[in-house]
């Protein structure tokens, strides 16, 4: 039998019946992704299957690595076969790791490949895939094998959107901007004054104060809206809670144009004076904000200094959910807290965030939500956990379910690797007795979750 098949991870009559009849059927809402706008509205052909599959994926790059693979052969300037192969022959070792899952359920969805990937097949499976590529597969082909109906980018405010204004005229896929204003929030980073101006050219002002930034804000989120845009994203190590007097905001703002290096309490000051009125005008415009955090980011910094950020550099953080519980109440004391979703890459804060989120859900159906299982966790047994302790500590059934986090339009099959391990617990469930056999309602709970809740989601105030 192949290894990847109609009914992989399916391991019950009940979980084969939900995924086939309810949660395969549904389209794709992708709310958060990181796939280059351009690469998608150009639709530019694949050179082969490592500029496609490898080229831009750091989740395989530390397994080549950790496998002894020399950089050349990872992300250096050896030739695309050499590295495709050095790839096939990491594989094999990474039993329990859901690349190894999501590898082949990639070849086998969009190239028919339902065999394993190894140093013995590699050659066949590069010819495979570079023939498929170079018949038509493109990333709209893709997208459009994946059933995807709409997605949102992550887009800094001075993007141009040149790419999402093309995109707009076109039929079928809707591709919206998602407000990632991360660079706002780093007064120390270098160049942060230079981002600055470029913030107030791409907002047609000049800016000198603390409010000039945010009018500036506020002038490319109006751009932003006006192209459909109703989703944020923010990355922080610890989401930040330091509130303070608005006279000492506009001292910090003259030590910042001074060019002055802020201590950390006056960063966290600064932080939280963008996040709560962000987190109002969210709520003002009916946007959705996400709060990523639990990740240390580039800790090894010779490989931070060669090859710049999300090369593989980074790991698990366990903070304090203190200041984001802060956060959330503050703007809820103000009226003044839009749609959440909060994403930890610590699954030891599962419990903890499905808590919290039950502290904060007046004001619409699950409006407060634990995003997926992310980064480190997306794994069946982090996927799985997730679940569990979501549905057992709140409310499975709204959950808005799937998102792919990637720069790969190959990664849309990670949407259906969600579905199987989803109808695999339910299924589970119902064949041990934990829920009902009734497939009306257990279908609808899975088919909200994979599309409905998400599609509700965004179209609420």
């Amino acid at each position: 039998m192949s290894f990847i098949h109609n009914d992989f991870l399916l391991s019950s009559g009940a979980a084969r019946t939900l995924y086939h009849d309810y949660a395969a059927k549904q389209p794709i809402i992708d709310y958060h992704c990181h796939i280059n706008p351009a690469e998608l509205a150009l639709n530019q052909p694949y050179e082969n299957m490592t500029q496609a599959w490898i080229a831009h994926d750091h989740y395989k790059w530390t397994l080549m690595r950790t496998n002894g693979i020399d950089e050349a052969y990872v992300t250096g300037d050896a030739d695309d076969y050499e590295k495709f192969l050095a790839f096939a022959k990491t594989l094999p070792y990474c039993a329990g790791n859901p690349v190894f899952h999501w590898s082949h359920l990639e070849l086998f969805t969009y190239f028919g490949y339902d065999g394993l990937l190894t140093p013995d097949t590699a050659a066949e499976v590069w010819a495979l895939c570079n023939e498929r590529l170079n018949s038509g597969l493109r990333p709209k082909q893709i997208l459009d094998m994946s059933r995807v109906e709409m997605l949102f980018t992550t887009d800094d405010p001075t993007d141009d959107l040149h790419w999402h204004r093309k995109m707009q005229s076109e039929p079928g896929l809707k591709m919206y901007p998602a407000f990632r204003p991360d660079p706002i929030f780093n007064p120390n980073a270098p160049g942060y004054l230079q981002y600055i101006q470029k913030l107030g050219e791409a907002a047609g002002m000049h800016i000198v104060t603390g409010n000039d930034v945010w009018e500036a804000v506020l002038r490319r989120m109006d751009a932003f809206s006006a192209l459909g845009c109703t989703v944020s994203d923010h990355a922080f190590i610890t989401v930040p809670f330091n509130e303070t007097s608005e006279t000492h905001m506009m001292r910090i703002w003259q030590s910042v144009f001074q060019g002055e290096s802020l201590g950390m309490q006056d960063i966290a000051s600064l932080q939280t004076w963008f996040l709560l009125r962000l987190g109002a005008e969210y709520s003002r415009r009916g946007w959705m904000m996400q709060l990523h955090f639990g990740v240390l980011r580039d800790v090894n910094t010779a490989m931070f200094g060669q090859l710049g950020p999300d090369a593989g550099g980074d790991i698990i953080y366990n903070g304090s959910l203190q200041p984001l519980s802060a956060l959330l109440d503050r703007l809820n004391r103000g009226k003044a807290l839009p749609k959440t979703i909060l994403y930890s890459a610590d699954p030891s804060q599962n419990a903890a965030i499905d808590s919290l989120i039950g502290c904060f859900q007046a004001g619409g159906r699950g409006r407060v939500q634990h995003g997926c299982a992310w980064w480190f966790n997306d794994s069946k047994q982090g996927l799985e956990r997730y679940l569990a302790e979501l549905a057992s500590q709140s409310v499975l059934g709204i959950s808005v379910g799937m998102l792919t986090d990637s720069r790969s339009f190959l990664s849309y099959a990670r949407h259906d690797y969600f579905r199987r391990l989803l109808c695999g617990l339910v299924g589970r469930w119902i064949e041990n007795g934990e829920y009902p056999k009734d497939f009306t309602m257990a279908g609808s709970l899975v088919a909200d979750i994979c599309y409905h809740n998400i599609k509700n989601y965004l179209n609420e105030k």
